[in-house]
């Protein structure tokens, strides 16, 4: 009975939630439907405006709502390539007389990735050369904040903030003796020395090879970082190596003597200035508004045009894990991709797709089918790839079907390995819960694969050479597209992770570029000058976002609380268990700490 009136008060509890959620989607609707056809008329661009970077808003690589209806459902998210673009026509527009650039938040809160931070850091340079100034201003300042804040003017820093120019950490988690304590097993298979997205599951620590390949992209990283911030503020990098190696920019009265600030000050020094610049005697008088809000008022685009609007350049995005079926939030799905890569492929506009990348990679099988239909619309228009901060494992499968590929020069890539994990929950069943499983077959293997028992000898060798078998079909997917013999793509794959700049040298890749340079590639391939540039990849509807929404905070509301590391823990099995069968991804997080 206690059973009963238990589950009845958690159904009732969720029944009771979800109305409530359902009756305030009602209201949001009504109340966003109202605010869109309204008599308000939204931000407007004042004179003698000056234009807050602050990153109060969430920067996606992902297409995200930037409208006011899904503002209110999910939060104000701006896509890089929308963030850049504002930058950009603010330094066109004669009443934007400046950049505050405020990265407290960013410094705080973290989440952008290098790529973007390389391609923001790019559009405020380019913005400086109007004559308009950039101020930064921080209370925090890590290797990523100060990437930004080296391309201003001018740098203000709070007397009492922490600037913590240290170098670069990779910190990964291993989850070996959490899955012991519970009664969870892993059985590994793999095809590659350097592959280590099992580890975590297998090991406590870091194998050689898995820690050679990490300490190269950790390095290669860093000295892109210095090299910039060295050339920005007119230090050498090496100097930047010192202070982080006896963490001498903790102290900030040294901070304007090293160079790394111009002013010890606050944020209302920073107005002055920015107020002085314009000629104003009072800085009461500036205007700022938000990218966020620049980007409604002044209806910037999505990307740049490329002189017209004639042609069409189509773009599609594969973010996140590549799983099989359809996309969901945090990942992406084969079937998706294909559809839109055949609309693409159809629209006589389209004269060329650009694909963007920024997933470690995933189901094979999911991988195998987006990389053929890649190939296949290739031999009809160019595909060209643009590779973002991931475009590992399945991510690059996928890559070597296009006609060519453009790469940051922080990208993780590579990872040409495959793996597989069979999952055996038996002992934590049987001897943790209390729950027994029994089994009915027609044949002596009907159960390959079963979370409910080990897997015997005979299966894993036949896992084992099914993994070496798909291991051999991406060497020679990877040999194809790239031009090379397959025992040359053998030696420099074994799951080995390369950097953008490692994957030109190997030829892994065609060029370092942007996303823009991408699109101007795939343009001049398309044999236009003159086109727009379309997404291709749709959003959610309305209701999907909505409910989206409120379902991660039903399950909060009536969900148990579980301490973050096992929660993260269960998390990657999870993710694992989600792709079944071959894998070709990276799964480890290398939790970067700046």
């Amino acid at each position: 009975m206690k059973e009963f009136f238990k589950y009845f008060g958690a159904s009732l509890l969720a029944f009771i939630v979800g109305n409530i959620f359902i009756s305030i989607a009602a209201f949001l609707m009504f109340f966003a439907i109202v605010a869109a056809f309204g008599t308000s008329s939204g931000p407007t661009v004042s004179e003698s405006s000056i234009l807050l970077v602050n990153f109060s808003e969430p920067v996606m690589e992902n297409p995200a709502p930037e409208d006011e209806i899904g503002s209110l459902v999910e939060g104000k998210k701006i896509k890089v390539t929308r963030y850049i673009q504002a930058i950009n026509e603010a330094a066109k527009d004669e009443k934007i007389k400046g950049i505050y650039l405020d990265l407290t938040n960013l410094g705080f809160m973290g989440g952008l990735g290098f790529s973007a931070m390389n391609e923001i850091e790019k559009a405020l340079a380019e913005f400086r050369k109007t004559g308009k100034p950039v101020y930064a201003y921080s209370e925090y300042l890590d290797e990523r904040a100060y990437f930004l804040a080296s391309a201003a003017d001018s740098i203000f820093f709070n007397p009492v903030g922490m600037c913590n120019l240290n170098g670069i950490a990779a910190e990964i988690e291993f989850y070996r003796q959490m899955m012991d304590k519970i009664g969870v097993q892993a059985q590994i298979f793999r095809q590659g020395r350097y592959k280590g997205a099992v580890e975590p599951f297998s090991s406590d620590r870091l194998s050689p090879e898995n820690r050679e390949q990490i300490q190269h992209y950790v390095s290669v990283l860093w000295q892109l970082i210095r090299e910039k911030i060295a050339a920005n503020r007119k230090i050498s990098p090496d100097s930047l190596s010192l202070l982080a190696d006896n963490l001498a920019t903790l102290e900030n009265e040294k901070l304007v003597k090293y160079r790394i600030v111009d002013k010890i000050g606050y944020a209302a020094d920073v107005r002055n200035s920015l107020a002085s610049h314009a000629g104003m005697k009072s800085p009461e008088k500036l205007k700022f508004i938000s990218v966020y809000d620049y980007i409604n008022a002044s209806g910037v685009s999505e990307y740049a045009d490329g002189g017209g609007m004639s042609d069409e350049i189509a773009v599609i995005y594969v973010a996140g894990d590549i799983i099989n079926g359809s996309s969901v939030d945090d990942a992406t799905g084969d079937k998706t991709v294909i559809r839109q890569l055949r609309n693409a492929a159809e629209s006589n506009d389209v004269k060329a797709i650009v694909v963007r990348v920024s997933s470690p990679g995933g189901s094979a099988i999911a991988s195998e089918n987006i990389w053929r239909e890649i190939k296949t619309v290739n031999a009809v228009k160019p595909v060209v790839i643009s590779m973002g901060d991931y475009a590992a494992s399945g991510g690059y499968y996928l890559s070597a079907g296009a006609s060519r590929i453009v790469t940051e020069p922080g990208t993780i890539t590579g990872s040409i390995g495959v793996f597989a994990m069979l999952v055996n929950f038996k002992e934590l069943l049987n001897n943790k819960i209390g729950i027994t499983t029994d089994t009915v077959k027609s044949n002596r293997y009907s159960d390959y694969m079963s979370v409910y028992r080990p897997a015997s000898e005979f299966e894993i060798l036949a896992t084992q050479r099914s993994i070496n078998s798909t291991y051999l079909t991406f060497l020679q997917r990877v040999s194809e597209g790239r031009k090379m013999s397959v025992e040359r793509v053998d030696s420099i794959a074994q799951g080995r992770v390369w950097t953008g700049i490692d994957a030109v040298k190997l030829g892994l890749a065609d060029t370092l570029g942007s996303f823009g340079d991408a699109v101007k590639i795939a343009a001049k391939l398309g044999g236009t000058k003159s086109y727009s540039v379309v997404n291709y990849t749709p959003r959610k509807s309305f209701i999907d976002r909505l409910f989206n929404s409120f379902e991660s905070k039903i399950k909060t509301l009536t969900g148990a609380a579980v301490p973050e590391v096992v929660s993260e823990g269960m998390d990657k099995i999870r993710v694992l268990e989600r792709l079944k069968g071959t894998q070709t991804r990276m799964t480890f997080n290398l939790n970067l700490t700046f």
